[in-house]
């Protein structure tokens, strides 16, 4: 379902849609629909949804009209540098967002625990039910989620980078498991200690060693060690290397082939084009409080993020 748009664009206000009957009447729909806990819990409606999306912003980039008649007198504002992305903001965060703003904490849908998450100096499970709790506060006052905001966005990207790394792992480990038990490689006696320790890190085995170690060194450099070594990956295989060693910022992960193999298009696509620095940008734009005709600090952008990040916990971001 799509509607053609047409905006008005002046300084105080920004992009503001004319046709509000159409608007309103898909946002009606799509609430209902995702009000419904099967419709919400399901990744193909999910993802079916963030599709409808990006299908609906290449359209409008094409189709929209926009009036920049109260611009007219303002020097060095060119609508055609900013066009695609007050549109891109317009589908996503204003669209997308509010669907998921009006169903988040619907019966069946709410959050009922964070029970999992990294413990350190400070526990990611923590970071997540503070910011989950401050935009359901948003929802119902006048609070904006500065915080919910940030921590949403950093918490998406280690999510998403540690999942994706995870599953390679687990294949890679499964791949020097069946050379071990062919008797192709055999493993020094602390190469079966750190390999057992892997096994257990990545949830491949229950505990089989009582050794400690520096679990950030372990599951990084001493991991790709062990996989380069016994030639599981290849020392030219730049992309593996840089994925075990957690090297990659969040926008080369995006584009990278690792990132492509194991996530669906429809919640990549959706990440490129709020985290792109060539299109929304929205982490570096909280986190450099960049402004400009885009409002990046707005409880419809932290149920975008929260939406995204909980497709991570539930693996409905994985093909």
């Amino acid at each position: 379902m799509s509607f053609n748009k047409s905006f008005r664009m002046n300084l105080s206000e920004g992009l503001t849609l004319l046709n509000t009957s159409d608007r309103d009447s898909y946002l009606k729909a799509k609430i209902e629909h995702f009000t419904v806990y099967d419709n919400y819990s399901s990744k193909e409606e999910r993802l079916g949804f963030m599709q409808e999306i990006l299908d609906m912003y290449y359209r409008d980039i094409t189709t929209a009209t926009i009036d920049t008649l109260p611009l007219s007198g303002v020097k060095l504002f060119d609508i055609n540098v900013h066009r695609n992305t007050m549109i891109m903001y317009y589908d996503i965060v204003v669209l997308m967002g509010t669907v998921f703003l009006n169903v988040f904490d619907r019966p069946g849908n709410k959050l009922v625990d964070i029970h999992a998450g990294m413990n350190g100096p400070v526990s990611t499970a923590s970071m997540a039910t503070s910011a989950y709790n401050e935009l359901l506060c948003s929802k119902y006052t006048d609070v904006v989620p500065y915080g919910a905001n940030l921590i949403f966005a950093t918490l998406l990207e280690t999510e998403l980078k540690s999942l994706v790394k995870s599953k390679f792992v687990q294949e890679w480990l499964q791949l020097l498991r069946n050379k071990i038990d062919t008797g192709t490689v055999t493993l020094s006696a602390a190469e079966t200690d750190l390999f057992n320790y892997l096994c257990h890190s990545f949830e491949l085995l229950p505990q089989v060693t009582d050794s400690i170690y520096d679990s950030v060194s372990a599951t990084t450099v001493a991991l790709y060690d062990l996989l380069e070594t016994h030639s599981i990956v290849s020392a030219s295989d730049n992309e593996a290397k840089k994925l075990i060693l957690n090297k990659y910022t969040l926008n080369q992960f995006l584009g990278s082939q690792m990132c492509q193999a194991k996530v669906e298009v429809p919640y990549l696509e959706m990440a490129k084009l709020i985290f792109g620095t060539c299109h929304l940008n929205l982490r570096n734009n909280l986190a450099h409080c960049n402004l400009g005709y885009l409002n990046y600090h707005t409880s419809c952008i932290s149920a975008v993020l929260y939406s995204l990040m909980s497709m991570i916990s539930d693996r409905h971001c994985l093909k």
